[in-house]
C-alpha cells in the first residue's frame, strides 16, 4: 500500500466531472473517471424534454479551456450542448480515463484512504474521491395523493416519454423551475391546452433568443473579440425564464394560498 500511487476517483462525466478530468489530466494525476451510464453529458444526455435550452448565456456554458465559437443562439438548444460536451471529451481525450457503464454503490474512507466499490462488484482504492453526479437526472415525484392510479400518461421531465402526442391531450405540468417553465412554453407553442401548476406565483418574462450570423461567429476569432465578449457577457443581466406564446390556452394556477386559485392566464 505504501508504494501506492496518490490517486483520484471522479464519479460522473458531466460538465463538473469533465472538468475535473481534464485538470487532473494537466496536473499528471493518476484517475479515473466512473460513469453509470454509456456516454457523458450528464443532465444534457438524459433530459430531453421539450423546449430545453441553457437558461444561461451559451458562452458563459462552456469549459474555459475549450471556447465554441460556433454556438448557433444566443441560449443553445439541449441537443447542442450536449454535442458540444460529447466533442470536448474526445477532442480532449478524456474518454480514455472514463469507465463507462459502472456506477459507484459504495464509498468508504478507512485507513487513510477511499474504498470504492461498483455495482459490477468492482474495487478501486484513491486518496481522493469527488463526486460529480449533480442532481438534475435522477427524477423527484412530490407526494401528490392519486398519483399513482392517475389514468393517463404521466413521467417526470427528466424521462420525458416521446412516444406520447402533444395533439389532442390536455397537458398539467408541477412546478414553476426552469424546466416547468420551459416544458410550458413549448408545449403552448405547439397548441396544446396545457395548466401549469404552482405554489407560489413566479416571475417570467419574454427572454430573447436569437440565432448567431456568421458574421457573428467569425468575429469571435479576432484577437481579443472573444473575451470581450465574454465580459460583456457577465456584466450583462440574465434571463429568468421564456414565457408561453399568447393565443394558445396556458394558465398557471398557484397554491400559495389555495391550490385551486389562478393567479394568471395567457389570453386565448
Amino acid at each position: 500500500m505504501a508504494d501506492r500511487r496518490f490517486r483520484v476517483v471522479v464519479v460522473g462525466a458531466g460538465v463538473a466531472g469533465l472538468f475535473m478530468a481534464e485538470t487532473l489530466k494537466r496536473a499528471r494525476i493518476d484517475f479515473t473517471v466512473y460513469e453509470k451510464a454509456g456516454e457523458v453529458g450528464g443532465t444534457w444526455r438524459d433530459n430531453t424534454f421539450p423546449g430545453l435550452f441553457v437558461d444561461v448565456l451559451s458562452r458563459q456554458y462552456e469549459f474555459p479551456f475549450q471556447p465554441n465559437y460556433g454556438w448557433s443562439r444566443k441560449y443553445a438548444p439541449a441537443a447542442e450542448i450536449w454535442a458540444y460536451i460529447k466533442k470536448v471529451a474526445r477532442d480532449r481525450g478524456l474518454t480514455k480515463f472514463i469507465r463507462f457503464n459502472e456506477e459507484i454503490v459504495a464509498a468508504r474512507f478507512t485507513g487513510g484512504c477511499w474504498h470504492i466499490k461498483t455495482a459490477q462488484g468492482d474495487t478501486d482504492v484513491a486518496d481522493f474521491f469527488i463526486c460529480a453526479t449533480g442532481f438534475l437526472h435522477k427524477p423527484l415525484f412530490p407526494d401528490i395523493t392519486g398519483r399513482e392510479s392517475f389514468a393517463g400518461p404521466s413521467f417526470h421531465s427528466a424521462r420525458w416519454d416521446h412516444s406520447v402526442p402533444y395533439a389532442g391531450k390536455r397537458w398539467g405540468v408541477i412546478g414553476s423551475g426552469a424546466s416547468g417553465v420551459q416544458i410550458t412554453e413549448a408545449l403552448a407553442w405547439a397548441g396544446c391546452d396545457v395548466t401549469q401548476f404552482i405554489r407560489r406565483a413566479q416571475w417570467v418574462h419574454i427572454r430573447e433568443n436569437p440565432h448567431s450570423t456568421w458574421r457573428e461567429r467569425l468575429r469571435l476569432r479576432l484577437p481579443f473579440a472573444y473575451r470581450r465578449e465574454q465580459r460583456r457577457g457577465n456584466s450583462s443581466t440574465k434571463a429568468t425564464g421564456g414565457a408561453s406564446s399568447p393565443g394558445h390556452s396556458a394558465r398557471q394556477w398557484s397554491a400559495s394560498t389555495n391550490p385551486f386559485s389562478i393567479t394568471s392566464r395567457i389570453p386565448n
